[in-house]
């Protein structure tokens, strides 16, 4: 058999079951939810600053040569009076450039985290040998092309 195209399906609870436990083991991003949209992934909680503020972000997904898949901060805001989407960015981008060196195959670049997904599924059983030709965020999954 020879397959040419193939269209991977993502639950919103698969991505949840992938990404909560990472999340988990840094303390800076509290209270996580994660959402698939209409053309991103939906995160929000709590940052820890000074004390815990609310915040919601959106992040673009895309695919990259190599198996890669970069996610995108695209926007950012808090329902916190006083602090700006700008502020809560930096801080957010800081936590997790602390933390996310300590994963393996996971790297930030600029307002952006690059995860080879090819090496990172691999732990799960499922082998990647090509790269992705489009990635689609819908309300409730993600298509992943190949």
């Amino acid at each position: 058999m020879i397959v040419k195209k193939m269209d991977v399906i993502v639950s919103e609870t698969e991505l949840c079951q992938w990404l909560l436990p990472l999340i988990q083991k840094q303390d800076k991003v509290k209270d996580v939810v994660i959402r698939c949209g209409v053309g991103s992934v939906e995160i929000d909680g709590t940052i820890a600053l000074q004390f815990d503020i609310p915040i919601q972000t959106k992040w673009r997904i895309s695919p990259l040569e190599g198996q890669r898949v970069a996610l995108t901060l695209a926007t950012v805001s808090t329902s916190f009076f006083g602090l700006g989407g700008e502020m809560i960015r930096i801080a957010l981008m800081k936590a997790l450039a602390n933390f996310l060196p300590e994963i393996e195959d996971v790297e930030i670049v600029e307002d952006a985290i690059i995860v080879n997904v090819g090496k990172r599924v691999k732990c799960y059983g499922i082998g990647v040998e090509k790269d992705f030709s489009a990635i689609t965020v819908e309300p409730g999954t993600m298509r992943v092309e190949l």
